[in-house]
């Protein structure tokens, strides 16, 4: 009688959890798109200010030392994270992110475009209502089927 309890007490939480964090996340994105596309702004121009002190200094016949160099790349990770946040909460691009060094100038014709669905657990396309609510349930059937066996053991040893 207590592993029924427990399996409707899981399934009751599982299920709020599940119906509750889509529109949770919902409802924070909406108000917070110009606080995103303002902490993107900052940190734009933080990395920016930073670089041309940097550039000056270069100039001048000075070399960065490595902790320079290390905040200026912690200042662009910073700049990115702020854009590539802005950009999701706001569904739109607005700041321009800085080109990698490593990238050719000119791309090749043939590039890959559109959305691509790579299966379960891929990364490429958003996870909807309902892939939330399939992962929940299979974790807690298979949470539920674990318990059910090991008592089901321990039954069989008692009795």
């Amino acid at each position: 009688m207590r592993s029924i309890s427990a399996f409707c007490g899981v399934v009751v939480v599982g299920g709020a959890l599940a119906l509750s964090s889509p529109a949770v996340h919902a409802e924070t994105a909406k108000g917070s798109c110009s606080g995103a596309m303002s902490a993107a702004k900052k940190a734009k121009s933080s990395y920016d200010s930073y670089d041309r002190e940097l550039r000056d200094l270069t100039n001048q016949g000075g070399h960065p030392d490595r902790s320079q160099r290390d905040h200026l790349g912690r200042l662009k990770m910073k700049w990115n994270d702020a854009s590539s946040m802005a950009d999701r909460t706001c569904g739109k691009s607005k700041p321009a992110k800085p080109r990698p060094k490593a990238m050719p100038k000119s791309m090749p014709k043939a590039m890959p475009h559109g959305k691509v669905k790579a299966g379960a657990g891929a990364m490429s396309a958003p996870s909807g209502p309902s892939d939330l609510a399939l992962t929940s349930s299979a974790a807690l059937i298979s949470g539920a089927a674990g318990v059910w066996l090991l008592r089901r053991r321990d039954d069989e040893e008692l009795g």
